[in-house]
């Protein structure tokens, strides 16, 4: 399935799938340039995935795959894809919010860490502050440098 960068056009799409799924709309407009989209063969946008920067720090978020596109390891290669991108900009770690799917990243290499420990730039996003509630998992991912 291919994967490429948001374009403009992919917003509602992307929107829709978000609303769909019950995940946070806020602040995708914002930060449209740093999300993945996958297509299915007619070009249909199917799945996303954003990582908002913060200096050397990343917030993967809004990982998103419509139903009929479930289980085909859509979000697993928009995942992959991502952390390639943040590894190749000189990003050292990686941080999310989830309420459902601990289980999902902790296989993709993540780990649960304490709220207190996100970087100052996580914390002061809408994620960190507002949408996710406190019962959040946050968990990081210490990126390998290229080629390590």
């Amino acid at each position: 399935m291919p994967i490429r960068p948001a374009q403009e056009s992919d917003l509602l799409h992307l929107i829709r799938l978000l609303r769909e799924a019950a995940l946070p709309i806020e602040g995708v407009a914002d930060h449209l340039n740093d999300f993945l989209v996958a297509c299915d063969v007619t070009g249909k946008v199917v799945g996303g995935v954003g990582l908002e920067t913060y200096g050397t720090v990343g917030l993967l978020r809004s990982v998103v795959v419509d139903p009929a596109h479930r289980g085909q390891g859509v979000a697993a290669t928009l995942c992959r894809e991502l952390l390639a991108a943040a590894r190749d900009k000189g990003l050292t770690d990686v941080f999310l919010l989830t309420t459902d799917a601990a289980d999902y990243f902790t296989r993709h290499g993540f780990k649960p860490c304490e709220r207190s420990a996100a970087p100052p730039g996580i914390q002061a996003t809408e994620e960190y502050c507002h949408l996710c509630p406190e019962t959040a998992v946050f968990m990081r991912l210490i990126l390998s440098p290229v080629g390590k």
